[in-house]
């Protein structure tokens, strides 16, 4: 069993402040989880505010790639961070520790561009080093439902990493709740540093870990909001975030003036956080930013990466997004605004880059 370090991040503080966010119920799904091998982070440790990076790859540039390029393989594996507590819920008594079953799709070279996922495959070590995402789920969600847009991604040349979230998955102890998304951005940056610490041993080195993402879906969205834009507790590491139909928390908490480009994606019929939110906080955030708009779209099509034309598309928008700011690739701007293009009204888009 490998061991990880738990790392006290700036997220911790932010239990009483986040409590300020005002969501309503979020994506939801039935599918069931399995369990994976099980890595546990012992108490006590280390108070840094900051994640370890323990491979530089600075000098190495990511390659650019098309959806598909790539094999997919998918590793599931349990983090326990045991320096914080999951508060009781409901008949759950709660747990001195949090405990966080993990997705992880990256390329593969054991399965072909294009074919099956191959679980526990070899990572591609010949094209690497791939940046990391890390993608949140909505209430009652799980990871695992975000498959699609995981194998979209790692298709297209990243490592995305999903953990479930111990009392807002579907699956949570005594019935998933909203409230623990005060928690959430100190267990994202947790798993970040997990997958890291993985690199060597799970993953053959071909993690970029001085280039990473943060995205999530709807509670997920206000956990990527709160990983990377809060005053108290942002994580400095993450270089680029997407918003999918969530909104700001209060404006005191949020630092306007962060440079770290952010789209937002959000359907103008969505039920459950309004579209008005979502462009609020995209109102509020500093250039470099985008709006992606969905005309008719409502709060799940097409973020669970459910297979469809719409989700084809979206998915067209988010690698380009990805490759400007983690494979800094300039031009993929213009792929972005292609796919929008191509999309014949199906997505609409706003932009202020620089």
């Amino acid at each position: 069993m490998f061991l990880v370090k738990a790392k006290m991040s700036r997220c911790n503080k932010c239990s009483g402040v986040l409590l300020m966010l005002s969501l309503t119920a979020c994506a939801s799904s039935t599918s069931t989880q399995s369990a994976g091998p099980t890595t546990t982070a012992p108490a006590g440790t280390a108070t840094n505010t900051a994640r370890e990076v323990t491979t530089t790859t600075a000098e190495k540039k990511a390659p650019v790639s098309e959806i598909g390029s790539h094999g997919v393989g998918r590793r599931e594996k349990t983090y326990v961070d045991e320096s914080r507590p999951t508060a009781a819920n409901g008949s759950y008594q709660g747990a001195k520790n949090r405990t966080l079953h993990t997705f992880t799709w990256y390329p593969s070279s054991a399965a072909k561009p294009g074919g099956d996922v191959v679980d526990n495959g070899a990572p591609d070590s010949s094209s690497g080093p791939f940046p990391l995402i890390i993608l949140s789920h909505g209430v009652t969600g799980i990871a695992g439902v975000y498959g699609g847009t995981g194998i979209a991604l790692a298709s297209a040349g990243y490592v995305v990493v999903a953990p479930d979230y111990p009392l807002s998955n579907g699956a949570a102890p005594g019935g998933p709740v909203v409230s623990d998304v005060t928690n959430q951005p100190a267990d994202a940056a947790f798993v970040l540093q997990s997958v890291i610490d993985d690199n060597t041993t799970d993953f053959a080195g071909v993690i970029a870990t001085d280039r990473i993402g943060a995205m999530g879906h709807s509670l997920g969205g206000f956990t990527t909001m709160g990983l990377t834009f809060s005053k108290c507790c942002a994580d400095p590491s993450i270089d680029t975030a997407v918003v999918l139909a969530a909104g700001p928390f209060g404006t005191d908490l949020l630092d306007q003036e962060s440079p770290t480009p952010v789209l937002f994606v959000h359907g103008d019929a969505d039920g459950t956080v309004p579209y008005e939110r979502g462009r609020a906080a995209y109102d509020l955030m500093k250039a470099p930013k985008a709006f992606v708009t969905i005309p008719g779209g409502a709060h799940i099509p097409p973020f669970l990466g459910l297979a469809s034309e719409l989700a084809d598309q979206y998915h067209k928008v988010l690698v380009p997004w990805f490759d400007r700011w983690l494979k800094v690739s300039i031009n993929s701007l213009d792929a972005m605004r292609t796919a929008v293009k191509n999309s014949l009204g199906s997505l609409e888009l706003e932009e202020e880059l620089r």
